[in-house]
């Protein structure tokens, strides 16, 4: 078991997130890594500038979002603020969609997060 936020339950490689609307009232559940908070576009491009060096929760969200995709390795559990940019998952999310995997831009944004 590894530690989530408070909203999360963790076992393994996938968290249930527990969702709440506005009121705080209880949606439901939604199993992934992906915390279902979509970054900010710029955020994502900065850490995609900088693969090696970022360690950013927009590197983390993009690297949830790619393996609850089937784009990441079943065996690794991204890490929030520790997670740089998923360079070979990208890679592969980019081929697979027809996108320059150079560049992280609005059209590459709404792909990965509809």
């Amino acid at each position: 078991m590894r530690s989530c936020s408070t909203s999360m339950s963790c076992s393994s490689n996938t968290c249930l997130t527990y969702r709440r609307a506005k009121k705080g009232r209880l949606v439901g559940l939604v199993e992934g890594a992906w915390d279902q908070k979509v970054a900010p576009t710029e955020n994502c491009a900065q850490a995609h500038a900088q693969p090696r060096e970022l360690a950013s929760a927009a590197s983390w969200r993009v690297a949830c979002r790619l393996k609850d995709l089937g784009f990441g390795s079943k065996n690794w559990p991204p890490d929030k603020y520790v997670q740089k940019w998923p360079t070979g998952a990208w890679d592969k999310f980019a081929d697979k969609k027809n996108v320059d995997p150079m560049v992280y831009d609005n059209k590459a944004h709404g792909l990965l997060f509809p």
